[in-house]
């Protein structure tokens, strides 16, 4: 009976490990992130764009918040990278926050659509036109057509693009038109 006891608390210790090793493994994970973040901020300050971003982005990839993004979209907007920007303020934006979401996830994603808003006129957009079966591609990727703004051509499908050259290649059936 002994025995018996001391196996059933072995598979009780084991079980209550297998739960809390993701607890603690995502607590893991949100302090590297805060750290990531805390040095993307002394970054961002001292005017490093670049660095910041790419500590951002990093503190991102381990724990989802979007005071991190907030931080992305305006170190993209410090290197002029304004499509980037705005795409990452327009993601923040359009989230659904949960109900117990924090506070400052809500602040963030209220500056969010302010700064969309001041930004959007300044991001370089280009216009198409294209057929029903007809692809655009901007710098080989797929373009991220959406309708015009109100009060433009109906027809129209516009790109926001970074500033700077671009190739733009349209195509039919792959056939290059």
């Amino acid at each position: 009976m002994g025995f018996l006891r001391h196996i059933l608390a072995a598979v009780v210790v084991l079980l209550l490990g297998l739960v809390a090793a993701p607890a603690l493994a995502q607590d893991d994970a949100r302090a590297k992130a805060r750290e990531l973040g805390d040095r993307g901020f002394e970054l961002f300050q001292e005017r490093r764009f670049e660095e910041a971003n790419a500590h951002f982005r990093r503190a991102e990839a381990l724990f989802h918040a979007p005071t991190l993004q907030l931080m992305i979209a305006r170190t993209y907007e410090r290197l002029d990278q304004l499509a980037d920007a705005a795409a990452m303020y327009r993601q923040i934006v359009e989230e659904e926050l949960s109900v117990d979401a924090p506070d400052a996830w809500r602040d963030a994603q209220r500056t969010a659509g302010e700064e969309l808003a001041t930004l959007t006129p300044r991001v370089p957009k280009l216009v198409f036109t294209p057929a029903a079966d007809v692809s655009v591609t901007i710098a080989g990727q797929p373009a991220p057509l959406r309708p015009p703004d109100a009060g433009g051509d109906a027809e129209a499908r516009l790109a926001e693009a970074n500033p700077g050259s671009h190739a733009v290649r349209a195509s039919r059936a792959g056939t290059v038109i």
